[in-house]
């Protein structure tokens, strides 16, 4: 699911990011969010609250207690990594841009 070194480099530090968000309001790391919600962000790496919201496995309980945080991290570390926000929609969007300029022959 993670395609290069540095987004399983993003996975690891937003990984321990969750972490010590648990650990500083006293909850287990997955009550935050799992995994497999951790992986997702990290490869869309959303830019506003709304982006975050539309990632599947995450809750309005995570968007409105920790969105702003993971946010801030993500454009951190991301920045940090030369790596684009927002990435699975713009991987989404050169996709249709390849489809659409392919023509179809019809015999």
């Amino acid at each position: 699911m993670l395609h290069g070194k540095v987004e399983r480099q993003l996975y690891q530090m937003l990984l321990e990011e969750r972490l010590k968000l648990a650990t500083s309001v006293g909850t287990a790391p997955y009550a935050i969010c799992g995994d497999q919600t951790i992986k997702k962000i990290t490869l869309i790496r959303p830019s506003t609250k709304a982006r975050l919201a539309n990632i599947d496995g995450v809750n309005q309980h995570l968007v409105t207690t920790y969105g702003d945080h993971f946010l801030r991290v993500i454009q951190q570390l991301s920045q940090g990594l030369n790596l684009s926000l927002d990435g699975e929609a713009n991987l989404l969007n050169n996709e249709v841009r390849k489809l659409s300029t392919v023509s179809v022959q019809r015999s």
